[in-house]
């Protein structure tokens, strides 16, 4: 008996804080910084070392990407859009922007690398 009036007594004394230690006590949720929200995209070099439009492909021997933790190597990339490969063949240097989109690595954005 004595020990449900001491739990009865803490939540009393617990419901009784003022607003403001509750809220200091509650963990916040996660919100991204206007830094996060605004950043630039991470043009990244590369290389086109194999084009495969049909299946919306692209391969690149490409510079580190440090915005998903990627070192320096050659492999393959999806792209959403066919459109965003044309014009370009295999040997091309360019500045591309890859995302990952839901676990998979996208080429988002393509440009030529200006030497």
């Amino acid at each position: 008996m004595n020990h449900l009036r001491i739990t009865a007594a803490m939540l009393a004394a617990i419901l009784c804080l003022p607003a403001g230690l509750q809220a200091q006590t509650a963990p916040k949720p996660a919100t991204p910084s206007a830094d996060t929200a605004s950043a630039s995209p991470e043009w990244v070099h590369a290389e086109v070392t194999q084009l495969d439009l049909a299946r919306k492909r692209v391969t690149l021997k490409h510079a580190p990407i440090a915005s998903i933790k990627m070192a320096a190597m050659t492999m393959p990339f999806k792209v959403k859009e066919v459109a965003l490969l044309e014009g370009y063949k295999v040997g091309d240097k360019l500045q591309v922007v890859v995302t990952d989109i839901d676990g998979d690595l996208f080429v988002t954005q393509v440009r030529k690398a200006v030497n």
